[in-house]
């Protein structure tokens, strides 16, 4: 059974993976780039490189190797905190949540200030809805008795 998680303990997360989400964004263009180069001099990025890569193509085919595992690394973090990565390029995640007994989403794009929305497991994006629904209303206040 995977854990369930309340607004306010997602709302907890939203710092570090908001910084660990700009980490991943900034590793991923570095990574383009080396990749970029290396396709320029002939080494298409690969785990193992031709025997006569030239000394510059070795250094960057090494630096887009530690890029790669870096940028797996700050993916992995943003994972541990329960979340699912829907779209790095919008900074969409979503966790798991309950709300009436079922299953929901709670969810959150990178620049929003909170998690303020939720949607079905099926709904996705366009479903969303506030995340004020979750809340049951207050109960009513007992009708006060007049006195004699």
């Amino acid at each position: 059974m995977r854990r369930r998680y309340t607004v306010a303990e997602v709302n907890r997360h939203l710092p570090a993976v908001t910084r660990r989400w700009t980490a991943a964004l900034e590793l991923r263009a570095q990574l383009r780039r080396y990749h970029a180069r290396l396709e320029e001099a002939g080494h298409p990025a690969a785990e193992k490189l031709a025997d006569d890569a030239s000394p510059e193509v070795r250094r960057d085919h090494l630096v887009l190797l530690g890029l790669r595992d870096a940028l797996r690394d700050e993916l992995a973090a943003i994972g541990d905190t329960g979340c699912v990565l829907r779209d790095l390029d919008t900074g969409l995640c979503d966790w798991l949540g309950e709300h009436s007994g079922r299953d929901v989403w709670l969810c959150w794009r990178v620049g929003e200030p909170e998690c303020a929305w939720f949607h079905g497991l099926d709904d996705g994006f366009g479903g969303r809805r506030p995340v004020s629904e979750l809340t049951p209303p207050p109960a009513p206040l007992p009708v006060a008795r007049a006195r004699r």
